[in-house]
């Protein structure tokens, strides 16, 4: 499992990108979970009816 961790802007967009996982698996993964996120449609984020930007960490589980 691959965790990453990205930031959501106001505008819906991803930014900040990165692998946090502690163990890298390699073979590419880690640079294809980074993509799976950069690529992703826009996100809105609404705390007490106000869009805000906001962090996120989202697990990653690749199945062969």
């Amino acid at each position: 499992m691959i965790r990453v961790r990205f930031t959501i802007e106001v505008d819906g967009s991803v930014s900040d990108v990165k692998v946090i996982s502690e163990v890298k698996i390699g073979y590419g993964m880690e640079e294809e979970a980074v993509r799976l996120i950069s690529s992703m449609p826009l996100w809105i984020f609404d705390q007490n009816s106000e869009i805000v930007k906001c962090a996120f960490q989202k697990p990653i589980k690749f199945t062969f």
